[in-house]
């Protein structure tokens, strides 16, 4: 049987652990976009 503060416990961490894969997913995403940025960067100098 769950008692009150352990399903506050629980629930929490539902909460927690899907807001910190949100956001390693928006941190991969980022990370993508400022590799694809630096990329084009790079090729627009080599081009001059």
């Amino acid at each position: 049987m769950v008692d009150g503060d352990t399903l506050a416990v629980e629930q929490f961490m539902q909460v927690y652990y899907r807001w910190m894969k949100t956001l390693s997913q928006l941190n991969e995403l980022l990370i993508e976009v400022f590799e694809h940025r630096l990329l084009m960067r790079r090729l627009r100098h080599s081009r001059d």
